[in-house]
């Protein structure tokens, strides 16, 4: 069936949510429950008619949405060769009403039943198996969707994700290496350097002088290393600390909205994260310096508590039977690639690839790369896309991203130069040697007959 679009559609997001390619499936609220309420859970199919082998991309989350968001790379998929599907996560955008119009409960909002709903998908298609792609939380659904479901599996991407929440410690004393010590943290990938130093130095310089709250330095600073890279980190720490706040508030006001999840049909955080607190997350504040557990933290009373993981995947993970090639961004600072490597070490049959000069989600950041990639495992396993890594595999310098970084920083650095008093005396020198030069010729002109 076709999902109902709602009223309250924004116009840019109607056209996208009504594609032929848009369906919707009837689905209990709870799975395995009988006389469960329903709801239509929407996903899309892509690439089909041909003999192609199906990818099932899955977002990450738990409140990221499917249909909207990667409008632009479900036709890429299909271009490098693969029938796609992607399930718009419980909770989330036309996934996120029941059938009589009321939200999806917070009970409802459980790993297993988001696993259950991919099947339900795939069923329904008449997909016997499926290549699964799965981003950040998708790519740990993914390996739960293995875990209940080994039949329907013919092979995985599993994208900057994870497998234990008890690696989160080890992150957060990542993110601390990175950003405050200003030292190579254990994990970072061979062959390549963090060059985080300049900007430990400003970050520990913010934290003691209060120039921003740590809550605020720990939720701002990694995702800006990730997008932009560390010099450009530097600059904006250095602009921070010189007293202008306009770029440094506008990153804060943009991980708000990423993390409080409030833009429809792209992320939702209500209900959707509650699977976050309930099931994957469990790291407390420890009072230490630069503490990225409290960027959870702070939302924790929202939700329910953790109460633990609903599979041990270290234990799952060694019955894989099927090729899996791991995806780590060398600036990734949710996963590093050192939990991409633990991952890879428990599988059987799985190679790992590090994409330098970037950070978290490759698909969608590094989609020309990581698509051939992908389409040379479907081909020979494994091998074939290890192989393929070498010759597809850039460093990231020409990408669009980059230039972008590399065009604020510049925007940076001449904020920062004409923000000194000699290079505002030269500036204003020069404005008012031309204002005069104008003012003069302007004079000439008006004593011209006729002018």
């Amino acid at each position: 069936m076709r999902p109902k679009t709602p009223d309250d559609v924004p116009g840019k997001f109607k056209k996208l949510l009504e594609a032929p390619e848009v369906f919707a499936v009837d689905t209990p609220v709870y799975p395995g429950r009988d006389g469960s309420p329903t709801f239509p859970l929407a996903f899309t199919h892509s690439g089909a008619g041909e003999d192609r082998p199906v990818l099932v991309i899955i977002p990450g989350g738990p409140g990221f949405a499917s249909i909207v968001p990667y409008a632009t790379i479900r036709p890429k998929a299909v271009t490098a060769g693969f029938e796609v599907v992607m399930v718009e996560h419980r909770g989330v955008g036309l996934s996120r009403k029941d059938a009589a119009g009321e939200d999806l409960p917070v009970g409802a909002m459980r790993v297993e039943y988001v696993a259950r709903d991919l099947r339900t998908v795939l069923d329904h298609l008449g997909i016997d198996r499926a290549w699964i792609h799965g981003t950040s939380y998708g790519g740990y659904l993914s390996q739960i969707f293995g875990a209940m479901f080994p039949g329907k599996v013919a092979g995985m991407f599993l994208d900057c994700t994870w497998h234990a929440a008890a690696g989160e410690e080890q992150t957060r004393e990542y993110n601390r290496d990175l950003f405050l010590r200003g030292v190579r943290p254990e994990g970072f990938p061979e062959g390549l350097s963090p060059r985080t130093e300049p900007a430990a130095a400003k970050v520990r310089e913010v934290l003691e002088k209060g120039v921003a709250p740590e809550h605020e330095v720990v939720a701002v600073v990694p995702p800006a290393y990730e997008l932009l890279g560390p010099e450009v980190l530097d600059l904006v720490l250095g602009v921070l600390l010189a007293g202008r706040r306009r770029e440094w508030n506008w990153f804060a006001g943009f991980v708000e909205r990423e993390l409080d999840g409030i833009t429809r049909y792209v992320m939702e955080a209500e209900p959707s994260v509650a699977i976050h607190y309930r099931q994957l997350y469990d790291l407390s504040p420890d009072g230490k310096p630069f503490d990225t557990a409290l960027t959870w933290s702070a939302r924790s009373h929202r939700y329910p508590s953790f109460e633990g993981e609903p599979y041990n995947l270290s234990g799952e993970l060694a019955k894989f039977d099927w090729p899996a090639v791991l995806l780590s961004g060398e600036r990734d600072t949710r996963t590093p690639p050192f939990r991409l490597e633990q991952i890879s070490r428990l599988l059987p049959h799985s190679t790992h690839v590090t994409f330098p000069n970037v950070g978290h989600d490759l698909l969608r950041f590094r989609a020309r790369e990581a698509l051939p990639l992908e389409a040379a495992a479907v081909r020979g396993g494994v091998e074939e896309a290890a192989r393929a890594a070498g010759n597809v595999v850039t460093d990231g310098r020409r990408h669009p991203l980059t230039l972008a970084g590399r065009t604020f920083g510049g925007y940076l650095a001449a904020r920062e130069t004409v923000a000194r008093p000699a290079a505002r005396w030269v500036a204003a020198s020069l404005a008012a040697a031309t204002a005069l030069g104008l003012l003069a010729r302007y004079r000439r002109r008006s004593r011209r007959p006729g002018g």
